[in-house]
């Protein structure tokens, strides 16, 4: 009788606990209306326009930052401000991207130029380090692949460093990058 009691009360605790955290992990990504929660750093439509497909992306906050963060590619400004491109269109017509996941990182004001430099001695420690980019923003690097697949660039504009990476069903996804990097500095 004691043992089905105790079990009865960790039962009622373990499903509070999902109902908790299923909370939790909504309430970082849906608004009160039920709406998914827009990137602070890009709107869907220019990321879309960038991508050549339609795309969503959402805030990386909170629980949501923790689950997703540890998949994404956080080798370059693991603390800044980012987002999930949360899915893709796999019905595109884009002769480039088929369809996009990847995050999105952005730091504002500071010493940008200093913060690019470490990141760029990190990667060549690292070696990650794949390319230097010109014409895009004052200095930018393309990273190489990840063990997982990620590429990405670096690319800073004044105080404002941004970091695309991701993984796209197209050819050239630092170029791909680029233009969602260049669209993020505006």
């Amino acid at each position: 009788l004691i043992a089905g009691a105790i079990l009865v009360v960790i039962g009622i605790i373990a499903v509070a606990g999902l109902i908790f955290l299923t909370g939790q992990i909504a309430g970082d990504i849906v608004e009160p209306d039920g709406s998914l929660k827009a990137c602070p750093l890009i709107s869907n439509e220019r990321l879309s326009d960038a991508l050549d497909t339609e795309v969503q992306a959402l805030p990386l906050v909170g629980i949501w930052d923790t689950i997703m963060g540890s998949f994404l590619d956080k080798r370059a400004l693991p603390d800044a401000e980012d987002c999930w491109i949360a899915y893709g269109s796999d019905t595109s017509t884009s002769a480039t991207t088929d369809s996009a996941t990847g995050r999105l990182a952005r730091s504002v004001g500071g010493d940008a130029s200093g913060a690019f430099r470490q990141e760029k001695e990190k990667a060549n420690r690292d070696g990650y380090f794949a390319a230097d980019v010109s014409g895009l923003g004052d200095e930018a690097f393309c990273t190489g692949v990840s063990e997982i697949g990620w590429v990405g660039v670096l690319a800073r504009s004044g105080d404002r460093l941004v970091y695309v990476s991701l993984i796209t069903g197209g050819a050239d996804t630092c170029a791909v990058a680029q233009g969602v990097a260049r669209e993020m500095l505006r």
